[in-house]
């Protein structure tokens, strides 16, 4: 390739952070850069853009296994063009937070008594995601006897898990239903 990409991987590689790519032994570096924002506190100080080379194998949705031990979702890759060319790929990561499972329902009707009966399916474990309480603490609604608080979770995951409405998501021993998915996600990550 001719252009500057090839030199600026050098650079990435020489002053770089090694990380790879989860899943695979495809190995890269890349060079990390704090993001300020008005976002929640979470995202505030857990945001990063990466310089990621010309021509790497990263995609949107893969989690970047740092060889200090993070782990990052990668929820954005922008090209950097010069002269025609991709010089490098600006990469937007979140570093991720919590280890999730994914439950789905299949119910089930006894043949004999007509029962129906709920189970819930594993379909994937150990995934790492990132989960951010934005609404903690609030009071959704008073009653004589109480106060129900409201929480707002938000999680991302990779897309490849398929995570559907009506799914289960366990973080520990907390379970928490898929009620809504924004119509603002980006191919790859799921939100």
């Amino acid at each position: 390739m001719s252009g500057i990409g090839p030199k600026i991987k050098k650079v990435h590689i020489k002053v770089g952070s090694l990380f790879t790519i989860q899943g695979t032994s495809t190995q890269e570096y890349c060079i990390f850069n704090a993001v300020s924002s008005n976002h929640p506190a979470y995202l505030t100080s857990h945001q990063w853009i990466a310089g990621i080379h010309y021509d790497t194998e990263i995609q949107v949705g893969n989690i970047l296994e740092i060889d200090d031990g993070r782990k990052m979702l990668v929820v954005s890759l922008t090209p950097d063009v010069f002269k025609n060319a991709v010089t490098e790929y600006k990469g937007g990561l979140i570093e991720t937070n919590k280890i999730i499972q994914i439950k789905r329902a299949e119910r089930t009707r006894d043949v004999l008594t007509g029962v129906y009966d709920t189970v819930w399916n594993i379909i994937a474990s150990d995934v790492d995601a990132v989960a951010i309480d934005s609404g903690a603490g609030r009071i959704a609604s008073e009653k004589v006897f109480g106060m129900i608080v409201e929480h707002d979770l938000t999680l991302f995951v990779a897309s490849e898990h398929g995570v559907k409405l009506k799914d289960r998501i366990t973080i520990g021993t907390d379970n928490y239903e898929i009620i809504e998915k924004s119509g603002f996600q980006t191919g790859g990550v799921d939100l």
